[in-house]
């Protein structure tokens, strides 16, 4: 780890990271899966909730990413 290492933030990206793909594997079953209880979950979302529920959890990967990048690598330094 860095010497500006921030545990608070890694934990906090970690969860956000591990929440968005929790969330993108949990659309992709209920929008993919052949059971009727998958295909009850994809026709309650229908295509809005579906595409809102992919780009929130978009965002938490992301999210997650850039705080783990943050509190490894600390903040960014100018280079003149």
């Amino acid at each position: 780890m860095a010497k500006h290492a921030r545990p608070g933030l890694a934990l906090f990206g970690l969860a956000c990271l591990l929440a968005g793909l929790a969330g993108i594997a949990g659309l992709m079953v209920a929008v993919y899966g052949a059971s009727d209880a998958c295909t009850a979950w994809a026709m309650k979302l229908g295509l809005a909730g579906s595409l809102l529920a992919s780009a929130f959890a978009q965002v938490l990967v992301l999210l997650g990413g850039w705080s783990l990048w943050r509190a490894l690598h600390g903040p960014p330094t100018a280079s003149t």
